[in-house]
C-alpha cells in the first residue's frame, strides 16, 4: 500500500486489485493524478550488494522471476519519523539515515520529522530538489499504518510539493509486518537475553542508557543491570527534576489560592452573622412592644389558626401530618431533615383580604392543590418518601414514619411543589410595591378601558408573608413569581359571572368571579352550586401596620440570610477543591522525594564505577 502523486488533490479514491499479492490487497490511487511507472518500493533481497547510481530503474530477480524497480540517481529518498522534543531521539533518525545511505548507496537521502523538530518534511523535500532530484520517495519510519500515514504525511508532502512544480512524489507503506522485521525483533530479543546473562555487551546505539530509561518509566530494575548501567543523562535528570518542582509549585499556588478564597469567605460570613444578630435584636425590641391586633380589633392570627385546624382535621393527609408536627411538636420537628426544607402547605402560604375571594380561589385550586406540600429544594422532596427494592413505600421513613409516630396514618396520593424546579415568572414587578406584585399586562378594550367588572389578576390578589417575598430559591425568587404564578398564571378576577362571560375574548388563562363563576383557560365552564370548602386561604388584616423602617430591616434580614446560604455553598465548594489539590500535592511531593533519592543512588553507583 502506498501513496503516489505529482500534485495535491482531494479527488475520490479508486481501488485497483494488485496481482502481486495472494491476499488481493488493493492499491489506493487518486483520480486525475500522474503516476510514475515504478510505484512499489521493495527491499532488494541481498545482504551487502550495492547498485551503481547510474543503473537502470528495473532489474530482474532470478529468485522470484519478477521485475524489481530500484531508486535511480534522480530519486530523492526522505525517511520521516514523528519527531521528538528530545534531541537524542531525533539524532537517532540521523544515524539511521547515514546507515541506510551507506548500505544502499543511494545518493540523495534526507531525514525529516513530522513535527516538534527540524528538518521538517518541507525542508527535506527542498534539499532533495536542490540535489537535483526529479522524484521524491517518502518512506515513513513507522511500524504500523495509522492516521499519520493515511492523512498527516500525505497532507504535509502535498504541501511541500506545491513549491516545486513538475516534481512527483511517492509515499511508501510503513515498515509494518514485513517478514524481515521478524528477524530484527528476534535478533534484539536474543541479544538482550544474552546481555542480561552477562555474556554480551549492550546493543550499540540504543542500549547506552537502557537501564536508565527502564528506571525512569517506573519498572523494577535488576541489581545487575543497576551495576552495569552507565552514568545516566545528567541533563535529563535536571530537566525532570525541574519539571517536578514546577508541578509542585503550581499545586502550591493553587492551595494558596483556595486558602485565600476560604479566608475571604469566612470574613464575609462573620460580617453577615454580626449584621443578622443586630437586625434580630432590633426586630425583637419592636415585636415585644407591639401586638398583632388589626384595626377591627381581632387577632390577625385567628384565621391562620382556623386554616391550620381545618388542615389537621383532614385525616390520612400528608398536609395534616405537617401541620400537626409544627403545632404540637414544633421543637422535635425543627430537628428533622426534611421539615427544615418544607416551607408549608399551599393554604397557609398566602392570604386574601376577602372571605368570598378566599372561597372562590380555594374552590378554583381544589383540595389537592390547597393541601399540597411546598419544599424549597429537590433534596427536601426526596426526604419525604423512600422506596424498597420492589418500589413499595417504606412506611417507616419520612413523612409516613412521622405519621405513624404521632398516630396518623397516611393514605392516598398528595402533591408536593418543589420551588427550585418551578419555572418562575419572567418579567418586571409593580414599582415601589412592598408585596412585589407582578407587572402583568391588563386586558384593555379598544377604547383603552379595562373590561367591565375586571378587578385584578388572582396571582396579585394573594398577600404573601414578608419573609417569603424573595430569596426563597438560590436565584433569589419569592413565592409569588414561583408557586402562586404556577398555580394561577394569568387568571383574571371579575365582580360577577356576567362580567366574566362578557370578557371571554380577553381570557387567555381563564377567569373567576366573586359570585362563584369559573372559566378554565381551555374553555371549560364550571356550573352548579359550590361544594362545601373545608380548607380556604386565611384572611389578612388589611394593610400592614409595620413601620417602614421595620419592613426595611426585615427585607435586609431576609437578604442577609439568603447571602449566608450562598456563602456556605461557596465555602463547601472551596473546601472540596482545597482538599483535592492538597491530595495531589502530597502525591506529587512523594513522587519528587522518591525521584531525588533513587536518582542520587544511581548517580553514586555510576560514579563509583
Amino acid at each position: 500500500m502506498m501513496h503516489s502523486a505529482t500534485i495535491q488533490s482531494q479527488f475520490p479514491v479508486t481501488r485497483f486489485p494488485r496481482s502481486d499479492t495472494a491476499s488481493g490487497e488493493s492499491v489506493r490511487i487518486h483520480h486525475r493524478l500522474v503516476f510514475p511507472r515504478s510505484v512499489t518500493l521493495q527491499r532488494i533481497m541481498m545482504k551487502s550488494r550495492t547498485f551503481p547510481t547510474n543503473s537502470s530503474l528495473s532489474v530482474g530477480n532470478e529468485a522470484t522471476g519478477q521485475i524489481e524497480h530500484k531508486v535511480s540517481e534522480h530519486d530523492g529518498v526522505i525517511i520521516v519519523d514523528h519527531g521528538s522534543r528530545r534531541q537524542e531521539s531525533n539524532l537517532m533518525l540521523n544515524e539511521f539515515v547515514r546507515m541506510f545511505k551507506a548500505r544502499t548507496g543511494y545518493q540523495i537521502v534526507e531525514p525529516a520529522h513530522m513535527e516538534l523538530a527540524k528538518p521538517s518534511i518541507s525542508d527535506a523535500f527542498r534539499l532533495c530538489i536542490q540535489k537535483r532530484a526529479k522524484r521524491v520517495i517518502v518512506s515513513p519510519f513507522f511500524l504500523s499504518p495509522g492516521r499519520h500515514w493515511l492523512q498527516d504525511i500525505p497532507a504535509l508532502v502535498a504541501d511541500a510539493s506545491k513549491e516545486h512544480s513538475g516534481i512527483s512524489y511517492v509515499i511508501t507503506a510503513p515498515l509494518g509486518p514485513h517478514e524481515l522485521m521478524v528477524d530484527v525483533m528476534n535478533d534484539r530479543i536474543k541479544h538482550c537475553l544474552t546481555h542480561v546473562a552477562g555474556d554480551a555487551d549492550e546493543c550499540s546505539g540504543f542500549a547506552r542508557n537502557i537501564c536508565w530509561w527502564i528506571w525512569v518509566l517506573g519498572h523494577p530494575m535488576p541489581q545487575k543491570e543497576m551495576r552495569d548501567c552507565e552514568i545516566p543523562d545528567v541533563d535529563f535528570i535536571k530537566s525532570h527534576s525541574q519539571k517536578l518542582e514546577d508541578e509542585l509549585q503550581k499545586l502550591g499556588l493553587k492551595i494558596k489560592h483556595h486558602e485565600d478564597n476560604l479566608k475571604f469567605l469566612k470574613a464575609q460570613m462573620n460580617s453577615i452573622d454580626e449584621s443578622i444578630l443586630d437586625m434580630q435584636v432590633n426586630l425583637g425590641k419592636y415585636h415585644s412592644s407591639a401586638g398583632a391586633v388589626d384595626n377591627n380589633g381581632f387577632s390577625a392570627t385567628n384565621t391562620e389558626k382556623q386554616t391550620i385546624e381545618s388542615i389537621i382535621k383532614q385525616e390520612q393527609s400528608a398536609a395534616g401530618v405537617i401541620c400537626q408536627l409544627k403545632v404540637y411538636h414544633a421543637v422535635q420537628a425543627s430537628k428533622l431533615p426534611f421539615t427544615k426544607d418544607v416551607l408549608g402547605i399551599v393554604a397557609t402560604l398566602g392570604k386574601v383580604n376577602d372571605v368570598n375571594l378566599s372561597r372562590i380561589l380555594s374552590d378554583y385550586l381544589g383540595p389537592e392543590n390547597m393541601l399540597a406540600i411546598v419544599c424549597k429544594t429537590y433534596e427536601g422532596v426526596k426526604e419525604l418518601e423512600k422506596y424498597d427494592k420492589e418500589g413499595m413505600i417504606d412506611k417507616s421513613y419520612g413523612i409516613h414514619g412521622l405519621g405513624m409516630a404521632i398516630g396518623r396514618h397516611l393514605d392516598g396520593r398528595y402533591l408536593v411543589f418543589c420551588i427550585e424546579n418551578l419555572r418562575p415568572y419572567i418579567g418586571g414587578f409593580v414599582p415601589e410595591d412592598p408585596q412585589r406584585r407582578l407587572a402583568l399586562l391588563k386586558p384593555r378594550l379598544p377604547n383603552g378601558d379595562p373590561p367591565p367588572g375586571f378587578i385584578d389578576f388572582a396571582v396579585n390578589m394573594i398577600d404573601v408573608d414578608h419573609m417569603h417575598l424573595s430569596c426563597i430559591t438560590a436565584s433569589g425568587h419569592g413565592l409569588r413569581e414561583t408557586l402562586f404564578y404556577n398555580l394561577f398564571s394569568r387568571l383574571q378576577v371579575y365582580q360577577t359571572r356576567s362580567d366574566m362571560l362578557c370578557a371571554l375574548p380577553f381570557l387567555s388563562e381563564g377567569a373567576i368571579s366573586l359570585d362563584g363563576g369559573i372559566v378554565k383557560s381551555s374553555g371549560l365552564f364550571y356550573f352548579g352550586s359550590r361544594n362545601c370548602i373545608e380548607v380556604t386561604f386565611p384572611i389578612s388584616s388589611g394593610k400592614s401596620r409595620l413601620p417602614t423602617d421595620v419592613l426595611e430591616i426585615e427585607d435586609q434580614l431576609k437578604l442577609m440570610r439568603w447571602q449566608k446560604e450562598r456563602l456556605l455553598e461557596d465555602m463547601q465548594r472551596e473546601e472540596t477543591l482545597l482538599n483535592h489539590v492538597k491530595t495531589m500535592f502530597s502525591t506529587k511531593k512523594e513522587e519528587y522525594v522518591k525521584y531525588l533519592r533513587e536518582t542520587a543512588q544511581i548517580l553514586q553507583q555510576g560514579l563509583q564505577r
